[in-house]
């Protein structure tokens, strides 16, 4: 047992170790608050730029460091290698995004994600019209998708079930590049919503997705 005075020290020492860990902890928010401001404005550059085009002789190795740079790229979608990742609720629907590898020549292909279809038009046999096989082109952001949590079961590729976008696993199953572009949407959302009845998907606004709570947090410490 401790006496009373080895108890009056003990809560002393932890009074004294608040303040420091407190400190530390709003500092270390601090640092992050700017680096994720930091991280905005590059992705707010990029988002303004001129769409660059991707080929065949694009060097890939560092498209990783150009999260949000708009693109264009031309080829063939190989709608028989495509995957579906969900579900996904989209406007209070499930649904699911479809990510489909598309050649650009040469047998060099991209990893995208078309958009969001809903459940019912899973099967390719229900939309036949939104399966081109003829050339086209589409402007995309290039993206890094968001990490699966603890409680995001395990893709199937051998049942093809996907819970989220692995772009190592993806891009080796498809013999692509390990380059992941979210198709942007041509339509406005009303139209976009009308024709994914039709099985056309959905694709993505040209805007930032990502979280700010660093100065919240720098104030609570």
């Amino acid at each position: 047992m401790y006496s009373t005075s080895q108890r009056s020290c003990m809560f002393k020492g932890l009074l004294t170790l608040i303040p420091i860990v407190t400190f530390g902890l709003g500092t270390w928010q601090y640092y992050r608050l700017q680096w994720k401001r930091n991280l905005i404005r590059d992705f707010e550059e990029r988002l303004s730029n001129e769409p660059i085009r991707l080929t065949k002789d694009t060097n890939f190795s560092d498209f990783y460091k150009l999260e949000y740079q708009k693109v264009l790229i031309t080829g063939k979608f190989k709608h028989d290698e495509e995957m579906l990742v969900g579900p996904l609720i989209f406007e209070g629907k499930n649904g699911y995004h479809v990510i489909t590898p598309i050649e650009i020549g040469d047998g060099c292909k991209c990893l995208i994600n078309r958009g969001w279809i809903p459940f019912d038009m899973a099967d390719p046999l229900k939309r036949v019209k939104s399966l081109s096989n003829e050339d086209v082109t589409i402007r995309g952001l290039i993206r890094l998708p968001s990490r699966n949590n603890l409680f995001t079961p395990t893709n199937k590729p051998e049942l093809k079930k996907y819970y989220y976008v692995d772009i190592k696993q993806m891009s080796e199953l498809t013999h692509s590049k390990p380059i992941y572009i979210e198709q942007l949407l041509e339509n406005d959302l009303i139209m976009a919503a009308f024709l994914a009845t039709k099985g056309n998907p959905i694709g993505k606004i040209a805007r930032l997705h990502i979280r700010n709570n660093h100065l919240e947090y720098m104030l609570t410490w």
